[in-house]
């Protein structure tokens, strides 16, 4: 999560900055993924607290498994698919394990989207577009179609 992260300032001079193209969702992923590409370690401090809201999530029993339904709009829906798969195009081979949980991830937050949230035909026209748009190339503010 890129809210609480802590970053060296030369490292931006060395990598780059966050992918502003991005606009939301997967900024960290896909950063924290490039300082890795070029040699660096990320460290996670699992007892930080931090207070911060991620949608707004619920939690649903079915098949016997809990799903997370987090709850956003479709707009975030289409930039969370967009650039998940620019990240898996990017970074996808050389951290294919990373990807595989994340595509996994993916899939329970489509099931939870489908069978657990209001919208989800938006929702879920908003994801497919983000894909195509993905698999485009297209960045920046959503240009509008779903």
């Amino acid at each position: 999560m890129t809210s609480g992260n802590l970053v060296r300032t030369e490292v931006f001079s060395k990598v780059g900055f966050f992918p502003e193209a991005f606009f939301m969702d997967c900024v960290d992923h896909e950063f924290c993924l490039r300082l890795r590409s070029n040699g660096y370690r990320i460290i996670e401090v699992s007892d930080a607290l931090l207070v911060h809201s991620l949608g707004h999530m619920t939690l649903h029993r079915a098949f016997g498994r809990t799903f997370k339904a987090f709850n956003h709009s479709p707009l975030r829906r289409y930039y969370n698919a967009r650039n998940r798969i620019f990240v898996y195009r990017r970074y996808g081979l050389k951290f294919p394990r990373w990807m595989l949980k994340d595509l996994m991830n993916f899939v329970r937050e489509l099931t939870g989207i489908l069978f657990f949230e209001a919208e989800s035909r938006a929702k879920m026209g908003a994801v497919i577009g983000g894909i195509i748009d993905g698999f485009l190339g297209k960045t920046g503010k959503y240009g509008g179609r779903f």
